[in-house]
């Protein structure tokens, strides 16, 4: 005879404890304690075994009887129902186990880590401020779409779009780790695509006539300013690297003998080294520097000479000089690139000089550095960049003097 819901609210707790049986194997135990516990009573290979189901009120009766239904369906398939529910808590656990920051600290130990000290140490108080508040604790197997999309709102919010577009693609990067690990089936985060504000893109400011290149080296040359600066901005002209790959050279970085100046993979954007050529007229800028030398490390040094020079001293430079939101010091590399590309220069020259990562299968396979070409090339360069200085010095003289080119004395 089955067991009735009301049977089941009205057992009351005894000296012993006592049985209520359903059917097919299904009873209910009632402890001294009072206590309703379900439990069903089967049979796997000859051996009587009881599968714990769960208590009443939080299991109901109709509860228990669909949880028979499926031991009895796992019986059939030849499986133990007991050792497939403790099989399902060490799973559960181990999804909780495996959460979010868990795996996201997992990736960025092997995957960024290994990188750009200062890009690693940047991404992950990234993550820490703004993925983990969210998501660190979800197991990250149960994250939804619905719940990444919310977190990047919150960033987006605080008018940090760029910020969370970043942080998209870190939180996509994490999730296809997890499929490459099995702790995820999928990267979620792919259905979010078109979610996010669209990127407003802006260049840096950047001169690109010869004309206002002259002008612009002109300035420099006679800016008054910090002698270290002045030297960096000239050199960032000649060679157009990133002003944090410069301000960030050391002299054990610079060979004389070889002209070369070898940055190492830590500090570019791309992970890679990069060997940049040193012209006459650099190797010139270097002389001066190391003669009234302030660092026995860095070749760009503050006033103090413990540290490099600040990205605010550069721009506050070119803003003195009054180029401020027309030029800028990263807007060397789009003047250079614009000239040279006009002056029909190889785009393979240009690209490598200014460390681009190529993108796809031909980044995979095209390793050169074209280092003679480029060493060629910027030597070019320079002797231009001193031609623009050269003549719009000569232009100015000639303005001065008066029109028929001979100096007038005026006698009393």
């Amino acid at each position: 005879m089955s067991l009735s819901a009301l049977t089941v609210k009205n057992a009351k707790p005894q000296a012993l404890p006592y049985k209520l049986t359903d059917e097919r194997g299904l009873y209910l135990l009632v402890t001294p304690s009072g206590g309703r516990l379900w439990r069903l009573k089967y049979r796997v290979d000859g051996h009587e075994k009881s599968l714990a189901i769960g208590a009443y009120p939080e299991v109901s009766l109709t509860d228990a009887r669909d949880a028979r239904e499926e031991a009895r369906r796992q019986l059939a398939k030849g499986l133990d129902p007991s050792a497939e529910k403790r099989a399902a808590k060490r799973q559960a656990r181990a999804r909780a186990a495996d959460t979010f920051e868990t795996i996201a600290r997992e990736w960025w130990q092997l995957q960024i880590k290994p990188l750009s000290k200062r890009y690693a140490d940047r991404l992950l108080v990234r993550m820490e401020a703004d993925l983990f508040p969210s998501l660190g604790h979800r197991p990250i197997a149960e994250i939804s779409a619905p719940e990444i999309l919310d977190c990047l709102r919150k960033i987006e919010k605080r008018g940090a779009s760029e910020v969370a577009r970043r942080a998209y693609k870190h939180v996509s990067a994490v999730l296809r780790y997890g499929v490459a690990i099995s702790k995820v089936s999928r990267d979620v985060s792919m259905d979010l695509r078109d979610a996010l504000a669209k990127r407003k893109t802006t260049n840096f400011p950047a001169v690109t006539t010869t004309a206002d290149l002259a002008e612009v080296l002109e300035a420099i040359k006679g800016y008054g300013g910090m002698f270290t600066a002045r030297q960096a901005l000239l050199m960032l002209a000649h060679v157009f690297v990133r002003p944090t790959e410069l301000r960030l050279a050391e002299w054990t970085e610079v060979d004389f003998e070889a002209r070369t100046w070898s940055i190492p993979a830590s500090r570019m954007k791309s992970t890679r080294p990069h060997v940049v050529p040193l012209t006459a007229a650099v190797i010139a800028l270097l002389e001066e520097l190391k003669e009234k030398r302030i660092s026995e490390t860095f070749v760009f040094a503050g006033l103090s000479g413990k540290r490099p020079l600040s990205d605010n001293t550069l721009v506050s430079a070119l803003q003195r000089l009054g180029y401020g939101g027309r030029h800028t010091a990263h807007g060397f590399r789009s003047t250079a690139s614009t000239l040279l590309h006009e002056r029909g220069f190889d785009s393979a020259w240009i690209e490598a000089q200014l460390a681009h990562k190529v993108p796809g299968v031909k980044g995979v396979y095209m390793r050169s550095t074209f280092l003679e070409e480029r060493a060629r090339m910027l030597e070019w360069w320079s002797n231009h960049l001193e031609s623009l200085a050269s003549t719009r010095a000569n232009s100015k003289q000639r303005d001065a003097l008066p029109p028929d080119g001979r100096c007038h004395i005026k006698t009393l």
